[in-house]
């Protein structure tokens, strides 16, 4: 009870007797009790800096302090709706925001802990922490229910993005020392327009471009599918099937695709062409999509010939269909892979022929008549091709 004393006196008593019994917390405490937001803070700042000095009611190391921060003036301000005001009070105490970093951040794993992306969001802006929020950014696109939530969260993402590439940053507080961002002169720290210091992320240049160039193709893809859900910063099966899909229509954006993240073009290539056969696609897609694959993927004739060979071998033995496996495996380029072709297609006069007259290669005759003998097959045409074989063969000298 106050029996009658001014408010003030009351408030120097207490303030007196904490100065000489109080613990910490109390002295916390004491100070949001009275509305003196900023002293808490002022207070927890210097705990935070030197926690040797303290009690350890508030925490006996910076990480305890900073949680105690969380929990004991971050959470009732934002019940209370004083978030406002705790900005303010955190931007008067510095303005660069340096010494109340680590509280800051804390308060940001605090929400993305409770998934309030739009907060933790506008939060990291607030701190022009541009690349934070560009990635928070890609969080609200991944969650976003119709098309122009995402196309809002990726333009968001990448406007941040760019502000981050653009930004400087303070290499002594702890930021990435392999970047090409420009850096904060000593003594001359650069404020931004809201006069907070830009600060510093572990993040290089390379990493910022490639997220903006991963934005731009997720822009183009989200085009292509228009309404759906086809997402590029998923895992990446999803990104190999979004690419399958593209192969055939926008060929070149499936090749970007399939370059940016470093995906294996031969096997995915494969995978489509082969579901296109299966599926007896247009003559004209499957060729328009070879012809691609030939100019722009193709690097090696073994390459090329192990495309063609899962091409002819589809052909010949899922759908049976022998003139389409021997009209491909006229596109093989190595001679041996030529009369492998035929053998594949059973065709084993034609590829006696091709390697005895034409390349007059004993090794590719013995493949012949290995394959003939091993088919099972008695037909006359069989038969004949196992006694050219032979006869061949004695007749080289030895």
């Amino acid at each position: 009870h106050d029996f009658g004393r001014s408010t003030t006196t009351v408030t120097d008593e207490s303030q007196y007797y904490l100065s000489r019994y109080g613990k910490d917390a109390q002295f916390v405490n004491f100070y949001l009790h009275e509305g003196r937001l900023l002293d808490a803070c002022r207070f927890i700042l210097k705990r935070k800096e030197d926690s040797s000095k303290g009690d350890g009611t508030i925490g006996s190391t910076m990480a305890a302090v900073v949680n105690y921060f969380v929990e004991h003036v971050f959470h009732p301000c934002q019940k209370n709706n004083q978030i406002d005001e705790l900005k303010d009070v955190l931007s008067s105490i510095d303005s660069t925001l340096l010494r109340s970093r680590d509280l800051l951040f804390g308060i940001c794993r605090d929400i993305s802990s409770r998934k309030q992306y739009e907060r933790l969001f506008n939060w990291q802006l607030w701190m022009c922490d541009y690349v934070r929020a560009g990635r928070t950014a890609l969080v609200l696109f991944n969650n976003s229910k119709t098309a122009d939530e995402r196309k809002h969260w990726l333009e968001v993402a990448k406007g941040n993005f760019t502000r981050g590439l653009d930004q400087p940053y303070d290499p002594s507080a702890g930021g990435s020392s392999n970047t090409a961002r420009p850096q904060v002169p000593q003594g001359k720290a650069k404020k931004t327009e809201t006069g907070v210091l830009l600060p510093p992320t572990n993040m290089d240049a390379s990493k910022l471009v490639k997220y903006q160039r991963t934005i731009n193709l997720q822009m183009s893809v989200s085009r292509f599918f228009k309404n759906t859900t086809a997402n590029l910063f998923g895992d990446q099966q999803k990104t190999r099937e979004i690419v399958e899909h593209l192969l055939v229509d926008e060929f070149d954006l499936a090749f970007n695709i399939m370059h940016e993240f470093r995906l294996p073009m031969q096997p995915i290539c494969t995978s489509c062409m082969l579901n296109l056969i299966r599926k007896r696609a247009p003559d004209r897609q499957v060729e328009g999509l070879l012809r691609q694959i030939n100019q722009t993927v193709h690097t090696h004739d073994d390459d090329w010939d192990t495309l063609i060979s899962s091409i002819v071998t589809t052909c010949a033995e899922e759908i049976q269909d022998i003139k389409l496996a021997e009209k491909y495996s006229d596109q093989f380029i190595l001679p041996v892979n030529k009369v492998r072709g035929l053998l594949i297609c059973k065709k084993f006069k034609n590829a006696y022929l091709l390697a005895a007259v034409q390349h007059q290669d004993p090794a590719q005759v013995r493949m012949v008549l290995n394959a003939a003998e091993e088919s099972g097959l008695a037909t006359a045409p069989v038969k004949q091709c196992i006694t050219n074989c032979r006869k061949w063969l004695a007749q080289q000298p030895q």
